[in-house]
């Protein structure tokens, strides 16, 4: 079944841009392929929104909604339409999943250096956002070990890794984690090796304290980026919009009835 994401990022209440990208694979190392990057225009940007995930029958029921700009934007979607995931890139918003740019930016350059994504080279606006993040990238951070080259490129392969190293999983030399090991390892260093690979946050950058500067770029880089960081966040979890957390706070504080 088709899984869609639709990533917006918020500015001052209102989307500036946004991104539709399907989600493919079986969750454990699932692949993001861009179907829509633009920036939002026009009077109504909530309801620009609408329309693009209305604009084809394979996003009808297939498409989680986030969003940035935190609980404020979600709600404004909520009040036209469907729930949406509020996210608040920086932090201090308890209502919402806290998320450093930095950290959005550098999740999507480990992905898209390891070929995890795919991003058609027709979205004009997909080449602007790649391009400004990976002059942003804390790329130690990002991709220490990449199936792509200094320009981003597949390498022929891919599946060259990095000189006099080897990554072992469970005795096998695929380079399945993000973590360079020194051969030899033992059994238990390659069997914690292979519980790494499968943790869910493996494949997200940690926090280093960077700052990112995207330039004029920024609302549709940030837009993609949070589609693909959400998409990792979420991939052994269901969607956890306001209105579903709403729910279930709901169900835990009903009172119980008395015969």
């Amino acid at each position: 079944m088709a899984r869609f994401l639709c990533a917006v990022h918020a500015t001052d209440g209102a989307p500036r841009a946004y991104a539709i990208v399907e989600v493919l694979g079986d969750g454990s190392a699932p692949t993001y392929a861009v179907r829509d990057l633009r920036r939002v225009t026009g009077d109504d940007p909530l309801r620009a929104v609408l329309d693009a995930i209305g604009s084809e029958k394979q996003y009808a029921g297939q498409t989680t909604l986030v969003t940035s700009g935190g609980q404020a934007v979600a709600d404004a979607f909520h009040e036209i339409g469907p729930s949406a995931v509020a996210v608040h890139v920086g932090s201090g918003d308890s209502d919402a999943h806290d998320v450093p740019a930095q950290v959005l930016v550098d999740t999507f350059e480990r992905l898209y250096r390891d070929g995890a994504i795919d991003a058609p080279g027709s979205l004009d606006a997909a080449s602007e956002a790649i391009e400004a993040m990976y002059a942003s990238a804390d790329l130690e951070a990002a991709a220490p070990d990449s199936d792509r080259d200094a320009e981003g490129d597949l390498d022929d392969d891919g599946t060259d890794g990095p000189d006099a190293v080897v990554v072992e999983q469970s005795g096998s030399a695929a380079n399945t984690s993000t973590e360079v090991i020194k051969a030899p390892i033992t059994a238990n260093e390659a069997s914690a090796a292979a519980v790494d690979a499968r943790e869910p946050q493996a494949r997200i950058a940690s926090a280093t304290g960077g700052e990112v500067d995207l330039g004029d770029h920024e609302d549709v880089a940030l837009a993609l980026a949070l589609a693909c960081w959400y998409g990792e966040a979420s991939r052994d979890d269901l969607p956890q919009t306001d209105k579903a957390d709403e729910a279930l706070a709901n169900r835990v504080n009903r009172p119980t009835r008395r015969n």
